[in-house]
């Protein structure tokens, strides 16, 4: 009757402190899994070391109760501390952060019913005053440390000390005065609410501290995407400007010759460049770079290119020799502090005769009919790459376009074709089927993880040659 009564009392009051204490000041808050992964943190930081302490301050108790308890409660004793030594030395061993909750729970049964058995020995036999004063505060202090430290699943605390009550209630036992029971009830009681009530207001301070963190991690999020968003917003522009300012054309004509112009960046900015124009002669000039590097580094040297290749548009002639020699010493000259280098393929159709000068670019493929197949060439010129040092050497190749057989010229970066001229004639053919049914957006196509670009020079046929084919 006491019991229950006392019992009562504790569930209204530990249910209205956990109203109180469990209330979310932050309704946003995602605190089930955010709040139980900070637990896990908060927990993971405890030291292993602490557990091999604590094995090694249980091995007190165990021997001196061996020697000192009462000998009827001296097994009881023994096999609880034995059983707890054990529990925390297979934690220390595993080295693992925490025991489980399951664990944690094992062990406070163990203790919990071998320190209230063993009280009942001695409270139901003939104790002293110092064994029972003793054995009542070992009870009382387990029961006091095992609801603090409970792990966050909070909601074992007021089973546990429901529990170690209504096991204080049977280690008591039935030989004494009621005023004396109720004592023992009453401090008791005491001593758990406020272990429980601790409890909660810890959980309550961590609760706030997981929220903090979060609010903190939410602002640092919306700050890191803001500069990304800013970051972003600089690279469209820049976009917008690169494209501004490369060359407007699509396709070309001039004399014999139909030019079309192929480029796909692989990220927002390229490093790759083309420039064609006609000379007042007649003669097609075609260059294209290709930048050593990626992003906006390269489309930096990219841009210095197009530069010294817009200078030289406001002039009648243009000399090659010159033109690359120039664009090697500006690029020399600016990487005084980092290297800035690019491959050049240059290219220049006459009436009668193509010179192709290369820095270090992947060669010119000529493409041409013979026995009704069409088979692709490398044209290879020797050269240096721009930028790397202050003088280059240049050995230029060169095509008679009065052969028949030429059909078309390829000139392209590393993106399209492979270094050394080892791409095969049926992929190349492949290709320009699809660029010939799509456009451009055949380039989005493939493994190559870089800039691409192509200028595609076909021969147009003659009012004859149309006749006759007709």
């Amino acid at each position: 009757m006491i019991f229950s009564f006392l019992a009562e009392i504790f569930k209204t009051a530990v249910s209205a402190t956990n109203r109180q204490l469990y209330r979310s000041e932050d309704p946003g808050l995602k605190s089930n899994q955010y709040f139980h992964n900070w637990e896990q943190r908060f927990q993971g930081a405890t030291s292993p070391i602490l557990y091999s302490m604590t094995a090694l301050v249980l091995l007190i108790p165990l021997v001196s109760l061996y020697y000192m308890s009462p000998e009827a409660a001296r097994i009881p004793y023994v096999l609880t501390y034995a059983i707890l030594f054990a529990a925390i030395v297979y934690v220390t061993v595993k080295k693992q952060n925490a025991p489980t909750t399951a664990m944690y729970l094992g062990i406070s049964q163990v203790a919990f019913i071998g320190h209230a058995f063993a009280l009942r020995v001695i409270m139901v036999g003939a104790p002293d005053l110092e064994n029972s004063a003793i054995a009542c505060t070992m009870f009382a202090c387990m029961g006091f440390l095992f609801i603090v430290l409970t792990y966050y699943s909070n909601k074992w605390i007021v089973g546990l000390a429901i529990e170690h009550l209504c096991l204080a209630y049977f280690a008591w036992g039935p030989n004494h005065p009621e005023d004396r029971k109720l004592a023992w009830m009453l401090m008791l009681l005491s001593f758990d609410a406020f272990a429980v009530v601790f409890k909660l207001i810890d959980f309550r301070r961590r609760r706030r501290y997981a929220a903090l963190e979060q609010a903190a991690n939410d602002l640092r999020t919306q700050n890191e995407r803001l500069k990304f968003e800013a970051v972003e917003k600089e690279m469209l522009f820049a976009q917008e400007i690169q494209d501004s300012l490369a060359p407007k054309f699509d396709m070309l004509t001039s004399g014999p010759w139909q030019v079309r112009f192929f480029h796909r960046r692989y990220a927002i900015l390229g490093g790759d460049w083309m420039g064609a124009r006609v000379l007042s002669n007649g003669d097609l000039i075609l260059a294209v770079a290709d930048v050593t590097g990626k992003g906006v580094a390269a489309s930096m040297v990219a841009q210095a290119i197009h530069t010294l290749w817009a200078q030289e548009l406001p002039r009648q002639g243009f000399d090659p020799l010159t033109w690359l020699r120039n664009v090697n010493q500006t690029l020399y000259v600016m990487g005084h502090t980092k290297v800035h280098t690019a491959t050049i393929g240059l290219s220049v159709l006459s009436a009668s005769r193509l010179t192709h000068y290369s820095c270090a670019h992947v060669p010119l493929f000529i493409g041409k009919t013979q026995l009704g197949t069409k088979h692709y060439a490398p044209l290879v010129a020797s050269g240096d790459l721009v930028g790397l040092n202050e003088h280059i050497d240049l050995r230029a190749a060169s095509a008679d376009l009065q052969d028949p057989a030429i059909e078309s010229i390829l000139l392209g970066t590393d993106g399209i074709f492979d270094r050394g001229g080892r791409t095969k004639s049926r992929k190349i053919a492949a290709l320009l089927e699809e660029l010939d049914a799509e456009g451009s957006e055949a380039l989005t196509r493939g493994d190559v993880e870089d800039d691409k670009l192509l200028i595609w020079v076909q021969r147009v046929p003659t009012p004859a040659q149309v006749q006759k084919a007709s």
